[in-house]
């Protein structure tokens, strides 16, 4: 990640922009069409699944994640932080989905992000803010976030192919804590991450690509029990850190339909475990 957020610039390829451009979104430039299909050839190179599987299985997991927490566990109150690009079937929809009064706040501190934002979530429920994920107390005390969701009640946090992006392992795991501590019980954290675990050299092909490329953030792939680690003070849903297709899937999952390129998990702060309320 940069330290502050730079002006749009369509020449740099774009993490946000590249990730929507492997969803199949039309909200890209040329250099982040150009990166994501070089990222793309060096995983058939090295015979790994691509971004496009890999954004596929992510999104549709975030999908159940957010439908499994407002339909059974009846959170209404969704912060999504590092959000990308609102493409469709994004989180306030599959929320409002199950409670028209699902109320979410994206968090990102992409220019684009928020330029796109501002323009489509309009509804009075959802909102995109300013911010940076390595500064969470000052996006939990945002005006703006505060008059959508209400802090004392439970709500669902999403790290969402984000801490990835975050070279440094303490200042992630402290990122998490940080959040943790500030939510009431009944919160819940739903996070994917990609890892090394299974593919080690082709880990740090990906990485060394993202390097080459010049890509605004880089990525950090970690291990089972360094992703583990972020559940820390949580409770894990069922069937616990999995690679994002096994995470309650709607039909059995062969083995050729997943990447093993990341690992997702959903996990609850129980009444014991709650952070101070604010």
């Amino acid at each position: 990640m940069t330290d502050q957020p730079d002006p749009i610039n369509p020449d740099i390829p774009n993490v946000a922009r590249i990730w929507d451009y492997q969803l199949g979104g039309k909200d890209n430039y040329q250099a982040d069409r150009d990166a994501a299909e070089q990222l793309n050839k060096m995983c058939l190179e090295v015979g790994a699944p691509d971004g496009r599987m890999v954004a596929g299985e992510n999104r549709a997991f975030l999908q159940r994640a957010v439908h499994h927490l407002a339909t059974q566990a009846h959170i209404d109150q969704f912060l999504d932080l590092g959000s990308g690009l609102p493409t469709r079937h994004n989180v306030h929809e599959v929320a409002q989905q199950a409670n028209p009064h699902a109320r979410t706040v994206y968090v990102d501190y992409d220019p684009l992000v928020l330029a796109y934002g501002r323009a489509l979530l309009a509804d009075g429920r959802t909102t995109v803010i300013t911010g940076d994920v390595r500064e969470p107390e000052t996006i939990l005390h945002n005006k703006e976030l505060r008059g959508l969701l209400d802090l004392q009640r439970p709500v669902a946090v999403l790290l969402v192919a984000m801490l990835h992006l975050i070279p440094d392992d303490g200042e992630a795991e402290a990122i998490v804590a940080r959040i943790r501590e500030a939510l009431p019980p009944g919160s819940y954290l739903v996070l994917t991450h990609t890892t090394s675990e299974h593919r080690p050299e082709a880990a740090v092909a990906l990485a060394a690509e993202f390097e080459r490329l010049k890509v605004t953030t880089p990525l950090v792939p970690r291990t089972f029990h360094q992703i583990r680690r972020f559940f820390d003070g949580f409770d894990l849903l069922e069937p616990g850190l999995v690679s994002p297709p096994r995470w309650r899937p709607h039909t059995p999952v062969a083995p050729k339909d997943d990447s093993r390129w990341m690992y997702a998990g959903v996990g609850r702060i129980s009444p014991a475990g709650g952070g101070a309320r604010q």
